[in-house]
């Protein structure tokens, strides 16, 4: 619909928040996650709509997300477990502070100017980090121990439904599989995203922010 209006009303750029189509990535192994498959649908519907402009901003794994749909149980011994669906130690994600990061990214892709970014896929992510590097800057920072607790869907059936459903299962076996930006080149190279935003968060900068021992 937004792309729809856009046309009408004669926007020349339009920049839009997409995802990889992890149906497709996946050979349709993977056709529930419909977070990404419906963005992806939705971009490819905007590349046919005559918009004389419009850019794809693809953002990484937030670092939000830690403590929310990756929760953080304490433990009888008095340290900290962080529950994430099938990922393990050195399985990586490209991390990205969404709630700081992404204007100043966009604003400067705006400042440039569509002719240098008509068309193009933009990957933001700080850095790529393991989930071990993850839990070791939890304990860092917060003083307190920290493990990853890798869920089985044993251990996932035994939650709310916001995880327990084959939309969010299906995301982090993707994941897992094909990583957040799936198999695409293009979209492996974050450099771009520093040069857009050399002040870019690290996930220990987000980290001692949000949960450091001050907190």
């Amino acid at each position: 619909m937004i792309a729809d209006i856009a046309k009408e009303e004669g926007v020349n750029w339009l920049i839009y928040s997409s995802i990889v189509d992890s149906t497709v990535e996946s050979g349709g192994k993977y056709p529930d996650v419909i977070q990404f498959t419906g963005k992806n649908h939705v971009e490819q519907y905007m590349r046919t709509s005559g918009i004389p402009n419009m850019t794809f901003v693809y953002l990484g794994f937030y670092n939000q997300n830690i403590g929310a749909n990756t929760p953080l149980f304490p433990s009888e011994n008095g340290e900290v477990e962080l529950s994430i669906s099938y990922l393990e130690e050195n399985d990586q994600l490209p991390m990205i502070d969404v709630e700081s990061d992404t204007g100043p990214i966009v604003a400067k892709i705006i400042e440039e100017g569509p002719a240098k970014w008509n068309g193009k896929r933009v990957p933001v992510a700080a850095e790529y980090v393991t989930m071990k590097h993850i839990v070791d800057i939890l304990t860092k920072v917060t003083g307190k121990k920290h493990k990853l607790k890798t869920m089985s869907d044993d251990d996932i059936v035994k939650l709310d439904s916001y995880i327990n459903n084959e939309q969010m299962k299906q995301m982090f076996k993707f994941i897992k599989e094909y990583g957040v930006f799936g198999r695409s080149d293009e979209l492996q190279d974050i450099s771009i995203v520093k040069k857009l935003y050399p002040n870019i968060k690290t996930f220990e900068q987000y980290a001692f922010e949000t949960f450091g021992k001050a907190k």
